[in-house]
């Protein structure tokens, strides 16, 4: 996720859902592998074309919540991601303050504050506090970042890291309920 630092509104949205689909990709494998499916059928299910049927986005988070791997919040906030990525990729001027993607940041930013805790306020803060650090160190100037800028960043972030750890729990065979 370092490599979202610094780059244009449209870069972090194109750099984080893409991150996120291999995440998803990766939560598939394992569901996968754990059910003794092997890695030609799961290459041909994944990544043999866009013929495939979990090859993009929006099919491999509809696997994930079809097979019970993600729950309903993050559904959503994967959805509202994609959507985000869908106007940023067919509009000529493109703006996380956009009116036509307002509802899907703050969609992101819920799934922040419910993941992370902060409670404290139901408008888009400017430095959510657990992250900004994170950002900072990864050469984010977020004295600079619009609050819905943060908004994708963190709730990005969460989604990527929720999802990761999943997987990463599903390979070492411990069973686990839904993200």
């Amino acid at each position: 996720m370092q490599a979202l630092a610094g780059e244009s509104d449209r870069g972090i949205v194109l750099v984080a859902a893409e991150f996120i689909s291999d995440a998803l990709e990766e939560l598939l494998r394992s569901q996968f592998s754990k059910n003794g499916v092997s890695k030609k059928l799961q290459d041909k299910l994944l990544t043999s074309g866009p013929t495939a049927p979990a090859y993009s986005f929006a099919m491999r988070t509809n696997f994930c919540w079809a097979f019970g791997l993600i729950g309903r919040k993050t559904f959503n906030a994967l959805n509202s991601l994609r959507e985000i990525r869908n106007k940023c990729a067919h509009m000529t001027r493109f703006s996380l303050q956009d009116t036509q993607i307002t509802d899907h940041v703050r969609v992101l930013d819920n799934y922040f504050v419910d993941r992370m805790g902060d409670k404290s306020s139901t408008s888009i803060p400017k430095n959510r506090h657990g992250l900004s650090q994170v950002w900072s160190e990864a050469g984010e100037d977020v004295s600079k970042c619009s609050p819905h800028r943060m908004a994708i960043l963190n709730g990005s972030y969460v989604l990527w890291f929720m999802i990761w750890f999943h997987q990463d729990t599903l390979k070492r065979g411990f069973e686990t309920g839904t993200v």
